[in-house]
């Protein structure tokens, strides 16, 4: 049986940062503030769009923060997707969320897209995790093995949620960003 490959190193052709998302934010609030909505916010008072503008010089305190910002409308998916990587066969990303992790937010699971058999790309921006895919109940039977992996700036995870799920643990001391998108 051939092994299937989940991810590839050095993907992307560009550094982004938090910085960099943030400027992006920024140059474009009209766009962002009306069509981002946070998912999941833990350990940080980062509720908004605004609060995230407002903290910029505080995120890297942020130690054990775990921000999930879901991305919708046409304009605010077209900014992100200058920033995060995707197959060129993929003429969209119906679904994109942006993850903001510190070192000491432990263990995340990755968000579950209403769609089961949608696939997930996760782009790794800034900061090194730890990712770690499990197989999903339903084919615990048939596929006991969990891989484990690293994802360093510019890597990319991709898997099948309808077979995997994916849990992340940051490394180092850095703010880990990352681009998760859904596609079919």
């Amino acid at each position: 049986m051939a092994q299937t490959k989940f991810q590839e190193e050095d993907v992307t052709s560009q550094d982004v940062t938090l910085d960099r998302l943030i400027d992006t934010v920024r140059g474009n609030i009209d766009v962002f503030q009306s069509t981002m909505k946070v998912a999941l916010s833990e350990n940080t008072t980062i509720h908004s769009v605004q609060d995230f503008l407002d903290r910029r010089q505080h995120l890297s305190s942020y130690h054990d923060i775990f921000l999930l910002w879901q991305v919708r409308g046409a304009g605010a998916l077209r900014s992100i997707r200058d920033l995060s990587w995707r197959p060129t066969d993929v003429e969209t990303n119906p679904m994109v969320y942006i993850q903001i992790k510190g070192h000491a937010a432990g263990d995340t699971a990755l968000p579950v897209h209403g769609v089961v058999d949608s696939n997930a790309l996760v782009t790794q921006a800034q900061g090194t995790c730890t990712v770690r895919l499990s197989a999903v109940k339903a084919c615990q039977d048939q596929c006991k093995a969990t891989i484990v992996g690293t994802l360093s700036p510019r890597d990319v995870l991709s898997f099948n949620q309808q077979y995997w799920e994916l849990t992340t643990t940051s490394q180092g001391s850095e703010v880990n960003l990352s681009f998760i998108s859904f596609f079919y």
